[in-house]
């Protein structure tokens, strides 16, 4: 009857395109929506992935009950996705962009989050490291082979190096996070994707971070909580926004399953 999308990249909900998507070069401004409609010959409404991903874990996982919810996926890039009472903030297409805003260095420069704190990033920040011919446990595994999961194996081994790896990828996150909690005041922040999963190697110096500067402003500290539905919650979310979409519009579905 109508196809629900979960795509990656600032995505307009109101026209199917999706903008830029930063893992995907020369994937920009592409129709999709447009191009699957002429395809199907059926309604389309596509969304992006972190915003299809936080109606599910709203609706389904760990925001159920939350009038104000933020879902953040720290994996291959960084996603995140804002309930604010008890709707989806999208803007014109780029609201939370959390990736995307930028930490200062002390060069004066500027990086974005997702180039710090991303799955992506721990393993390019290790490689480098290793090049630069510091002693870590991880110089013995091919430079090719080191994603954010080996790092965290061998920063749960005891090595230093690889555990500052992860304290910096974490608390950077969660400056990031007090941020945002200063900005929309969730009462939940649920956090999934393949980083989240290493632990208290993670989680230890992330909420040490965001509790410490929420602290500075009496500002109080939301229920930070890991993600439910695993990989498969922008599918959920996607059928979710679908289903709604029609039922406000007074259309009549068969459910089955």
């Amino acid at each position: 009857m109508a196809v629900g999308v979960s795509a990656l990249g600032p995505v307009d909900p109101h026209t199917g395109i999706i903008h830029s998507a930063p893992t995907l070069p020369g994937f920009d401004n592409v129709p999709l929506g447009p191009r699957l409609h002429d395809a199907l010959q059926l309604p389309v409404h596509v969304h992006n992935d972190a915003n299809a991903a936080t109606i599910a874990e709203w609706q389904l996982g760990a925001g159920r009950g939350a009038r104000h919810f933020c879902y953040v996926t720290v994996s291959t890039g960084m996603g995140c996705g804002i309930i604010s009472n008890g709707q989806l903030v999208t803007g014109r297409a780029y609201a939370g962009e959390l990736g995307r805003t930028r930490i200062p260095s002390t060069d004066g420069s500027t990086a974005q989050l997702e180039k710090i704190s991303s799955g992506t990033a721990i393993a390019a920040r290790a490689r480098a490291l290793i090049a630069a011919g510091t002693p870590t446990s991880l110089a013995t595994i091919g430079r090719t082979d080191i994603t954010a999961g080996t790092v965290a194996a061998a920063a749960a081994a005891g090595d230093h190096v690889a555990r500052s790896i992860f304290t910096t990828a974490a608390a950077t996150l969660g400056i990031q996070l007090a941020n945002l909690t200063r900005l929309v005041d969730p009462e939940t922040v649920a956090l999934g994707g393949g980083v989240t999963l290493a632990g208290d190697i993670f989680w230890g110096p992330l909420r040490a971070t965001i509790g410490e500067s929420l602290a500075q402003d009496s500002i109080p500290l939301p229920r930070l909580v890991e993600a439910e539905l695993r990989g498969d919650a922008g599918l959920y979310g996607a059928a979710i926004a679908l289903l709604n979409h029609y039922e406000r519009a007074g259309a009549r579905w068969v459910r089955q399953g």
